[in-house]
């Protein structure tokens, strides 16, 4: 039986080349190059990959010296275990801890210590002189009473004996005398070492006490310090649990090596060929061996394998900044928020970003086919009280096809496989609680260990899969080249104008219904609960105009909208975006998605230096004839603007060329009638009919004084369904009154209701 020669390979050994991120998906290049092959058959295995890949979109190609004849894809559990990669706990602790007891007395005291060792010590000589003089006095005095006793009858012996001891006893004395004093000095100054001491032993004693609260609160500072370390330890386990696989998928690729080829379509095997007849050509018979295994060491192959994964994606993320400073402006910055939840670490390739998404654009749905709608008539006494013709306004199969469809949209977008199957660590007491794959965390996950794409030998093992792909023999010799991700297409940026994008380190391609973005320079993607950003663009909008809207009758407020047309060749897709208005964060809002070129509304909220004022309307009975047969009654009411702004406006007018001038567009509405007997007349604004041309309206909101004189101009229009709107320019600082009076009339009699 032939042999095989088997190479195995790691994913996380293996080089990504690039990937290619959707919103809901990614695509994965990595290249495997100079696989050493033997002639006969290889088996290449790649193992590790995520559980989250869609086994169908695995492609391997090669380049070389070799065939592809068979590849077989199957999941196999994680042959790793999650203890032995991950790194424990560091229990290393300092043992270089100081003890509170060994509190070293200072210079001071140690001197002052010896002197009053030494002041001690002096004073016991002394102490023992003065002892010397009084136990010779005493033998003295024993001596002088036995000669007294022995010899009272000698009298010059007496004599003599008194002269003796009247001598002794005085130099005793003054022995004595200097012995005292000498101890009293001695005294004195042992007395002042000994408060010395004291002062200074207490000095030391409260230096000591807060050398000890010193020490204290600096273990407690390490204690504290090391249970945050063993809190990040937990939560750095926990986050790499999440994305510690339970399976993994394995590729296994057979090449076969065919040296005795003849001809060749690949360039790599015409060089193989010629380097063999190079061999053959100059070796003997007895030299074969030598020439094989020269033979064997030029034989390589390189393979490109790419696949579709799930779990990873992008979504759009806006920054709108808008200036009414001078000319209105905004910058918009357009960001990425990149996601990775696979178990794979994608190190050091190009990143591109799609907008393209096959399952969100429903590829795998059928297009809905139109039935006959058939109906027929029923007696009445079938026909239900009040159906009317409302049985008949939609079909049964118009209602079921739409519960249909809400059902799919519904059930679309999520994981084919739950991630508790995919992801997670048996025995999570071990880690810590909340080591499952549903708990969130806000820091991200080091990609040290978790790259390598294994999980614990004691999982529980899946189900063996095996699922193999149709052995795909190819045919042809010609190497086909490692696809090319779609980026990294030069030269848009130099054809964007400078005032469109200022940013242009993203390079930007256009295909069709497609957009990529090739983000800039090598990224690595770790898996990581949180969403990491990249820049993608810089755009400045120059054309921006800001207005007011009001609507006093249901809000008295004036909502501030700007329009902005987005001059540059980038379409914006709808996601949401933080709106800042002259430095002042606003809030987030959804932005809408806008095709270049197109104009782009968005609400900035309640402008408060626009104050609106809605008064309660005013009723009067009209003047009529005698013998009328109407009665008609005049509804007076005014909307009040008031620009409380005394220099510069928020933005207004037609492009922010009049920064002093408020743009207001004001709606209110008359009633319409639904009987040809009650008519409704617009008194005020004078000439205003139903979508004919506008007309001059407003007045000074503060006729007493001339203040408003000049508050600027308006004009009203009469649409459809009895709505009037007011196009106001209201100079700063000014008022103005927009009355609105209708008449309404009806039969006397009548009384005119709300429908």
């Amino acid at each position: 039986m032939e042999s095989i020669n088997r190479v195995d390979y790691k994913v996380a050994d293996i080089p990504t080349r690039a990937v290619v991120l959707f919103p809901e998906r990614a695509q994965v290049f990595r290249d495997i190059k100079d696989i050493a092959l033997k002639p006969g058959i290889n088996e290449v295995t790649i193992s590790g990959l995520s559980p989250t890949l869609d086994e169908e979109s695995i492609k391997v190609e090669s380049a070389g010296s070799a065939v592809i004849t068979d590849i077989s894809v199957e999941a196999l559990p994680n042959p790793d275990n999650f203890k032995d990669v991950e790194p424990d706990e560091d229990s290393s602790s300092s043992s270089d801890e100081s003890d509170d007891n060994e509190d070293h007395d200072s210079e001071d005291l140690c001197a002052v210590q010896l002197r009053v060792r030494e002041l001690r010590d002096e004073m016991w000589l002394i102490e023992d002189a003065i002892d010397s003089v009084n136990n010779r006095q005493r033998i003295m005095l024993v001596r002088s009473n036995a000669a007294d006793t022995m010899e009272q009858d000698k009298g010059v012996r007496l004599a003599e004996l008194l002269a003796a001891y009247k001598n002794e006893r005085a130099a005793l004395s003054r022995e004595r005398l200097e012995a005292a004093k000498l101890q009293r000095e001695v005294q004195k100054k042992l007395d002042a070492a000994l408060a010395h001491a004291r002062a200074l032993r207490g000095t030391a004693l409260r230096e000591s006490r807060e050398r000890r609260k010193a020490k204290r609160r600096q273990r407690e500072k390490e204690q504290r310090r090391r249970a945050d370390l063993r809190e990040e330890w937990k939560r750095v386990r926990r986050e790499r649990a999440k994305f510690w696989p339970r399976y993994c998928y394995s590729i296994r690729v057979i090449l076969d090596v065919n040296t005795m080829t003849p001809i060749s379509s690949r360039r790599a095997s015409i060089a193989s060929e010629t380097a063999v007849r190079a061999v053959t050509a100059t070796v003997a018979d007895d030299e074969k061996p030598t020439a094989a295994a020269q033979l064997d060491n030029h034989i390589s192959c390189s393979l490109c394998v790419s696949y579709v994964t799930s779990a990873a994606g992008w979504t759009p993320s806006y920054d709108l900044q808008l200036s009414t400073t001078g000319t209105a402006a905004a910058t918009l910055c357009f960001d990425a928020k990149i996601s990775n939840q696979t178990s794979e670490t994608w190190r050091g390739c190009a990143v591109s970003l799609s907008t393209a998404d096959a399952a969100l654009a429903g590829v795998d749905a059928d297009l809905p086919e139109l039935m006959p709608w058939r109906i027929r008539l029923v007696g009445k006494s079938r026909r239900s009280e009040g159906d009317g013709d409302e049985h008949i306004a939609r079909s049964r199969h118009e209602a079921h096809e739409h519960r249909a469809f809400a059902l799919q949209q519904k059930q679309r977008g999520g994981e084919a496989k739950p991630r508790v199957e995919m992801f997670g660590v048996d025995g999570c007491d071990e880690i810590g609680p909340g080591c499952g794959v549903s708990q969130p965390d806000a820091e991200a996950a080091s990609s040290t260990s978790s790259s390598s794409d294994h999980d614990d030998d004691d999982v529980s093992t899946p189900r063996r899969k095996g699922k193999k792909k149709a052995s795909t023999r190819l045919e042809t010799t010609t190497p086909v080249a490692a696809p090319v991700p779609p980026a990294a297409v030069a030269g848009f940026g130099a054809d964007l104008a400078p005032e469109a994008i200022d940013f242009d380190d993203s390079l930007v391609e256009e295909s069709g219904m497609t957009t990529v973005y090739d983000l800039p320079g090598l990224q690595t993607l770790a898996p990581r609960t949180p969403t990491s950003k990249q820049r993608v663009a810089r755009i400045a909008f120059a054309h921006v105009t800001l207005s007011h809207h009001v609507v006093a009758k249901l809000r008295p407020v004036a909502y501030l909208q700007a329009r902005l047309k987005n001059s540059s060749r980038l379409t914006l897709l709808r996601a949401p975006a933080g709106l800042t208005l002259d430095g002042a964060f606003l809030g987030r809002a959804q932005l809408p998605r806008c095709s270049a070129g197109d104009v782009l509304t968005l609400n900035l909220g309640v402008d408060p230096a626009i104050k609106v004022a809605y008064p309660k309307p005013e009723v009067r009975r009209a003047t009529t004839g005698l013998f009328s047969k109407e009665s008609s009654s005049v509804f007076a009411r005014a909307v009040v603007l008031h620009n409380t702004r005394t220099t510069a406006a928020p933005g207004p007018g037609s492009g922010g060329s009049n920064r002093t001038t408020a743009r207001v567009q004001v709606r209110d509405q008359v009633p319409v009638s639904e009987d040809e007997r009650l008519r409704v007349d617009v008194v005020t604004p004078r000439g205003l009919v139903e979508e004919g041309p506008a007309v001059v309206a407003g007045a000074p909101g503060r006729e007493e004084d001339g203040r408003d004189r000049d508050w600027g101009k308006a004009t009203a229009q009469l649409r459809k369904g009895g709505e009037v709107c007011w196009d106001v320019r209201l100079n700063a600082g000014k008022m103005v009154k927009l009355w609105l009076e209708y008449a309404v009339s009806a039969p006397t009699g009548d009384v005119a209701v709300e429908c």
